[in-house]
């Protein structure tokens, strides 16, 4: 009897390349405009946002994301639109922390706490590279990305008990360039298609911060 060893990363990563493989080659509805929702967890490899503190790990936040795009198809295998994707608050800790202060000041080492959220903004590109029923695609995108911490603070860690250093740290926000490429795969009824895609991306800030993504999609098309 076979064991059913269930939809793991190995799966998809194998239907991904056989996709790739098949002699056909894609095909879209050309002039469609389709509207696409998206959910899924999303990690986020953050260093601390402030220059004065310096961390040599980056810290692995995990959240839900969604995302909303609209996409025209130009011809039968490549579509661009506009993706609005958003990050939910969440608390961030740095620890092994150190807060270089002016010089002749002692650094501070401890833990670097934050709240975090995002929401960004991409120009997309969609390129279908093969199947019909079954479609595979190629996504990359270039944005705009809003960052914005709260919360901010430096600790002691004392016998196990936390201290603030009293730095009075305020918020702030950057924006952000993004840059990423994303691979999927979707089954198509008629105007609608179901799927699933990765996405990695790289803000581009005064802290560098990486994302991936795992999204499970839902789209239909209409025609003007």
């Amino acid at each position: 009897m076979l064991e059913d060893k269930g939809i793991g990363p190995g799966l998809v990563a194998r239907v991904l390349l056989l996709g790739l493989l098949l002699p056909n080659s894609a095909e879209a509805e050309k002039g469609a405009l389709s509207l696409d929702v998206a959910v899924g967890p999303q990690s986020t490899l953050l260093s601390p946002p402030l220059p004065p503190a310096e961390s040599d790990a980056l810290q692995v936040s995990v959240a839900p994301g969604i995302s909303l795009s609209a996409r025209y198809s130009l011809t039968h295998d490549l579509s661009l639109g506009l993706s609005f994707s958003g990050e939910p608050w969440r608390r961030v800790v740095h620890d092994g922390t150190v807060w270089v202060g002016e010089a002749g000041e002692d650094p501070l080492l401890g833990r670097f706490v934050h709240s975090y959220a995002a929401f960004s903004v991409s120009c997309v590109a969609r390129f279908y590279l093969a199947g019909y029923d079954w479609r595979f695609f190629v996504e990359p995108q270039v944005g705009w990305s809003r960052r914005m911490h709260k919360n901010l603070d430096h600790l002691r860690v004392e016998e196990g008990r936390l201290a603030s250093y009293g730095l009075a740290l305020e918020a702030l926000s950057t924006n952000d360039l993004t840059v990423g490429t994303g691979l999927g795969m979707e089954y198509v009824w008629d105007r609608v298609a179901v799927g699933l895609r990765g996405l990695a991306e790289l803000v581009n800030g005064n802290d560098r911060a990486y994302r991936a993504r795992l999204l499970l999609h839902a789209a239909y098309d209409f025609y003007p």
